[in-house]
C-alpha cells in the first residue's frame, strides 16, 4: 500500500469517528487512566451493589425491627459443639431485623401465598442492635432474584452481605451458607417472611 492510500484510508477514518462521535484517548488520558471506559465503570464504583440504590425508600415488610431469636435457646438441653458452630455462621439470629423489599417484588411478598419471585425481585435486610427503627445498624444482607440458570438448586437467588452502611460488600454470589438455611422455604421461592407476621400470612391465597 502506497504513501497516497494510506493517507488518504486515515483521512476517511477521521471523518467516520468524527460522525459517529467516538473520541479515543489521546496520550494524556492513558497518563491520567482516563479512557471513556473506565470513566463508565468509576461512575458506580461508590455503590458496591447497585441493585440495592435508594433501598431505604423501598416498602417496609414490617415497620418496626424484628427480634430473631436463636433455635439454641428453645432447646431443653445444650446446645452441641457443631450446633454453635453452625449457628456462628447465621447472621440473622440475635439481631433486630427490619426487611424491606423492592418494587418488583412487593406483590410476591405481601400478597401470595405461595409466592413466585419475578427476576429483579430484591428483599433486603437490616440488622439492628435494638427495636428502635433508627438504632445502629449491624449488617445488611439481601438477597437478589436472577434469571432462570444461575443457581437452579437454590432458586436463582444471589445472595449479598455488606457492612451496616452498605458501603462495603462483604461477600455476593452463590454463598452456600444462606442457600442452604433459605432452602427450608423451598415452597416460599425460598424467602423468609416472618417479618409480615402470622396473621398476614393466614390471610394470604
Amino acid at each position: 500500500m502506497n504513501l497516497v492510500k494510506i493517507v488518504a484510508l486515515a483521512g476517511i477514518a477521521g471523518i467516520v469517528i468524527g460522525i459517529v462521535g467516538i473520541r479515543l484517548p489521546n496520550a494524556q488520558d492513558v497518563r491520567r487512566n482516563r479512557n471513556p471506559i473506565s470513566q463508565v465503570v468509576a461512575r458506580d464504583a461508590g455503590v458496591p451493589v447497585p441493585e440495592i440504590s435508594g433501598y431505604h425508600d423501598w416498602k417496609h415488610v414490617n415497620d418496626k425491627p424484628q427480634f430473631i431469636m436463636s433455635r439454641l435457646d428453645l432447646l431443653c438441653r445444650s446446645p452441641f459443639p457443631e450446633e454453635i458452630a453452625a449457628e456462628k455462621l447465621d447472621p440473622h439470629v440475635r439481631h433486630y431485623m427490619l426487611c424491606y423489599v423492592n418494587a418488583i417484588g412487593e406483590h410476591a411478598m405481601f400478597s401470595e401465598k405461595h409466592p413466585r419471585f419475578p427476576v429483579g425481585s430484591v428483599v433486603l435486610k437490616e440488622k439492628r442492635d435494638s427495636e428502635n427503627p433508627k438504632s445502629q445498624c449491624m449488617l445488611v444482607t439481601a438477597m437478589i432474584k436472577r434469571t432462570s440458570g444461575y443457581d437452579p438448586v437454590h432458586g436463582d437467588w444471589e445472595y449479598v452481605v455488606l457492612s451496616g452502611d452498605a458501603g462495603t460488600l462483604q461477600a455476593r454470589g452463590k454463598l452456600e451458607n444462606c442457600g442452604g438455611c433459605h432452602a427450608q422455604k423451598r415452597s416460599n421461592d425460598y424467602v423468609f417472611r416472618d417479618e409480615l407476621g402470622e396473621k398476614k400470612l393466614a390471610l394470604l391465597r
